[in-house]
């Protein structure tokens, strides 16, 4: 059996931080296509220390806004997009769209996975997570090593990285994530829950994002299997299955996909198969 691939902590302690996305959507990265490689410069150009450099790199490149190779860095297809788009990152459904890319990198953000997919989080504290988290991973890298203390480390990431502003002291204070808008986690006196997304906070295009994704290797996806299968869209975006089964409705009176529902089977297709990411993306947008 082959080893599996998944990272810890290589955000080097940082949540992501307003105004990193900006700052490397905005970088020239055609002229300077090596900035990493050099710290000091890097912290020049970026206005941050050089371990921000690193989680920052870290976060862009997990997050699918950059890619590397040959030790150049550039933007990818979909950086280039957000540039285009929102490069401030002021959105919402931006915001969405990179919690669903970060959420769904398990090799590279392993421990994001694992807590939106399989932990519950309903009045568990940080130690009690952590816990949990570790059995996780333990199951799913079988006999690999991994270091108890970079997994903690990450947990307590996350959760600082999601935690919703309501609970942030300070509201000034430049350590808040983007991620803590999405109000996904919330904390009172050490007890961790995860909230259940209103309907009107996630938007239908958000869905066929989703449903897009899973049909580019298949012709159809039961409700049941984008809902509660790998990545399923009620781990991600923490909705009610009432919720996802308005989002539907929309799609399909909008003629976006079809449902058979013949027999309780429940299946999803794409109507415009021709439909590329992009084309889905700036749904979301326009």
């Amino acid at each position: 059996m082959s080893e599996i691939k998944y990272k810890l902590q290589g955000h080097q302690k940082f949540p992501l931080r307003d105004g990193w996305i900006s700052k490397v959507l905005r970088f020239d990265f055609d002229s300077n296509p090596k900035i990493f490689n050099n710290l000091t410069e890097a912290t020049d150009q970026f206005g941050i220390g050089s371990v921000m450099v690193k989680s920052m790199r870290y976060w862009s490149k997990t997050l699918g806004i950059t890619k590397e190779g040959n030790g150049n860095v550039g933007l990818t297809d979909f950086g280039r997009f957000l540039l285009e788009k929102d490069p401030d990152i002021e959105k919402l459904n931006t915001i969405w769209i990179l919690h669903s890319r970060l959420v769904k990198n398990k090799e590279e953000a392993t421990t994001w996975n694992l807590f939106f997919s399989r932990c519950n989080a309903q009045g568990l504290t940080r130690e009690q997570i952590k816990v949990f988290l570790a059995k996780e991973l333990r199951l799913y890298i079988h006999k690999q090593e991994f270091s108890v203390s970079s997994l903690d480390n990450d947990v307590d990431t996350l959760l600082n990285m999601y935690l919703h502003k309501d609970n942030i002291i300070d509201p000034e204070d430049t350590t808040i994530s983007p991620f803590s808008s999405l109000n996904l986690i919330s904390c009172n006196r050490g007890i961790f829950e995860k909230n259940v997304i209103p309907r009107n906070c996630v938007s239908k295009f958000l869905l066929l994002y989703e449903i897009y994704a899973r049909l580019r290797s298949t012709s159809s996806i039961s409700i049941q299997s984008l809902s509660k299968g790998v990545n399923g869209v009620s781990f991600l975006y923490q909705i009610s299955d009432q919720s996802l089964d308005e989002l539907l409705d929309e799609l399909e009176s909008d003629s976006f996909i079809t449902i058979n529902r013949t027999a309780g089977l429940n299946v999803i297709y794409l109507k415009n198969k021709d439909l590329c990411e992009h084309d889905v993306l700036r749904l979301c947008y326009d």
